[in-house]
């Protein structure tokens, strides 16, 4: 934060988001080493596919390499879990730990074995975050918070599959609720600024983020006493708790909690 903050002291046009969570959500190929994700897709499927590279991934993953954020180290496996792994649906919500626990197996050699059946296309969740960090991050007023997460809806067959990051449900809700009402880690108007007009500027959307005559008519009404975020990483697909009301681009999309139907949204692009 210091090192931005001089930055914009300077003049550089430097800023930054988060969400507010101590767990990241990412494909597992992370786990791998850099020259191995350096390869086209064939290739890095044939490498983990070839024993005398799985061994060198395993030696390198062990000891570590300069300059490589080494995930299968630290956090390690257990505490790295699995959202989703289209060939092995059951895994999603355990950890490798656990499930090479149960399966009698070597973590790496899963994570492997998956990925290369998978073609890469596993993701993970990796707690490996610090609480504190992420509070005295929220504090700033002009680092937005963001989800980071794609869209999602409980049941459905693709936006509701696997067992994601809560973040996709709960970002905005557990900054008013956990982080404002309950930690008094920053102000209302402030966490509120942060959701709204801070990355509508950062976007460039000009008339966008503020309640104001002219401006579209993006609106949430929530309850400050009852807002919090109800999803958890072993039940993400719960929406939260405490916003009653969702106007978008004028219309009511959300009443008393209830989908209406009307769908106000429109692609924005910067400038619009």
């Amino acid at each position: 934060m210091a090192q931005i903050a001089r930055a914009r002291d300077a003049g550089l046009d430097a800023a930054a988001d988060q969400y507010p969570y101590t767990a990241a959500h990412t494909t597992l190929a992370t786990v791998l080493p850099p020259d191995i994700l350096a390869l086209d897709l064939d290739a890095a499927v044939a490498a983990l596919r070839d024993p005398a590279t799985r061994a060198r991934i395993r030696r390198d993953q062990a000891a570590g390499i300069s300059g490589w954020e080494n995930v299968a180290l630290d956090p390690g496996w257990g505490a790295t879990a699995i959202t989703f792994c289209p060939s092995r649906p059951h895994w999603s919500g355990r950890t490798l730990a656990e499930i090479a626990a149960d399966e009698g197996a070597d973590p790496a050699d899963l994570a492997m074995d998956a990925l290369a059946d998978d073609r890469l296309a596993v993701d993970c969740v990796l707690h490996c975050m610090d609480d504190g960090d992420v509070a005295s991050i929220l504090a700033v007023p002009w680092i937005a918070v963001c989800t980071d997460a794609e869209a999602r809806r409980p049941g459905h067959p693709v936006l509701g599959r696997g067992v994601p990051h809560p973040r996709a449900y709960g970002s905005t809700a557990r900054v008013l609720g956990q982080y404002v009402r309950e930690r008094g880690a920053l102000r209302l108007e402030t966490a509120v600024a942060k959701l709204s007009s801070v990355p509508a500027a950062r976007l460039g959307l000009h008339d966008r983020g503020l309640v104001r005559e002219g401006w579209a008519a993006d609106l949430v009404v929530f309850d400050p006493a009852t807002v919090r975020d109800l999803a958890t990483y072993e039940a993400p697909a719960v929406y939260p708790a405490g916003i009653r009301d969702v106007v978008v681009n004028g219309g009511l999309a959300v009443r008393d909690g209830l989908e209406t139907g009307v769908r106000g949204g429109r692609l924005l692009r910067r400038g619009d």
